[in-house]
């Protein structure tokens, strides 16, 4: 040993970096394959939720439900690019499927397969059975019961009429099935329901005695339930509003409404702040006798009818000044004496005289006017009504 060392430390330069060199070689030779084998090695993972299964079986003798529809998978590959084609759904060849074509009336464990799945992609499916029932198919024709709950309709609104289109369906499930089956069904959300009558296409559904859901393919599988509501109402009076600029020649406008109430319905809280409704009138331009047909203004409840006939009639400037005139002699002759023993202010019937006034054209048609005539002025107030 002692000699090797001398012989070593005797050796020239050159050898010992020719031994140097090779030691580097074969170090990075053996590592170098070994990185190699893991770049080469590698595999790459995926997984997919919610891939469908597929049964297999007899469609037109059996009927089968009480099975998950979707199941996980989780490819791998070492090919990236194979294993992408699989994952997106658009170029994914394989599916799950469950074949029931050796199984008869009954309920069973199936076991899950990938079928159609690339070589060089493996997969794992998890559950790795789905549970199955099988039933005989039967069909058979049912009326549909329209369901909706009055809870959340506004106050005092009530459930009139209930209407189903088509009111009866064709269902298709199992033999024991449609002997649990105790109504079939459209059940209106009840969000729908409000204030207004309304109609909604619903779903088709069976229920057992206790209420739950049953299993059923309907054909149609949805149909359109139309809902009448009766709504709170009350009548209420109509008041004119005057609006718009008079002439000089026209100052007065007489308003004719050919409806003194109409009928609003609505919420019971929104009625019950309504007495009157005030209708504006534009006189703007209104020299002669005019009808028009004026829509009744509307908030947050309906009104009936919508529509009223408004007759405006302007009264000349002449003779608004002549009936100004004539107030104070009509007021004068029908003003009674005080009555020092009664609690009115005014009597109804005046003392007997010796003269009477006789009644002219214009009082006999000032105390003929209806109450839902109404009169503006800029000038001159409305001409009241003589007293008895």
């Amino acid at each position: 040993m002692k000699k090797l060392i001398e012989k070593w430390q005797e050796a020239d330069f050159t050898s010992r970096l020719l031994a140097l060199l090779f030691s580097v070689i074969l170090f990075l030779n053996t590592n170098g394959n070994s990185l190699q084998d893991r770049v080469y090695n590698q595999t790459y993972q995926e997984t997919i939720q919610n891939i469908p299964i597929s049964l297999v079986y007899d469609s037109n003798d059996y009927y089968v439900h009480g099975y998950e529809t979707t199941a996980t998978v989780r490819l791998s590959s070492a090919n990236r690019v194979q294993l992408d084609t699989e994952v997106n759904e658009d170029t994914r060849d394989f599916k799950l499927v469950a074949d029931l074509t050796d199984l008869e009336e009954g309920t069973f464990e199936v076991p899950l397969r990938a079928q159609n799945l690339s070589s060089a992609v493996s997969a794992e499916v998890e559950p790795l059975t789905v549970t199955v029932t099988i039933e005989k198919r039967v069909s058979q024709k049912v009326e549909v019961e329209p369901v909706i709950s009055s809870e959340a309709l506004e106050e005092g609104f009530e459930i009139d009429d209930i209407t189903v289109s088509p009111l009866s369906v064709e269902i298709i499930t199992g033999e024991d099935t449609l002997a649990a089956i105790k109504r079939v069904v459209a059940i209106v959300d009840p969000s729908k329901t409000g204030d207004e009558d309304f109609s909604e296409t619903v779903n088709v559904e069976a229920l057992d005695a206790n209420g739950q859901p049953l299993s059923i393919l309907a054909n149609p599988n949805q149909v359109t339930v139309a809902v009448h509501l009766k709504s709170p109402k009350k009548e209420v009076a109509l008041k004119a509003s005057i609006k718009g600029e008079e002439s000089p020649e026209t100052p007065t406008h007489r308003i004719t409404l050919s409806k003194e109430k109409v009928t609003i319905m609505g919420a019971k809280s929104v009625l019950a702040g309504i007495d009157e409704i005030v209708i504006p009138i534009d006189v703007s331009g209104v020299v002669t006798t005019t009808t028009r047909s004026i829509s009744i203004p509307t908030g947050n409840y309906r009104v009936s009818p919508t529509i009223i006939q408004v007759t405006i009639t302007p009264i000349s400037a002449e003779n608004s000044s002549n009936s100004e005139s004539e107030e104070p002699s009509r007021n004068s002759s029908n003003t009674p004496p005080a009555n020092s023993g009664g609690d009115n202010e005014h009597s109804n019937t005046p003392p007997e005289t010796s003269e009477t006034k006789e009644e002219t054209p214009e009082t006999s048609e000032s105390s003929a006017e209806s109450n839902d005539v109404v009169e503006s002025s800029d000038i001159a107030k409305a001409i009241p009504n003589e007293e008895e």
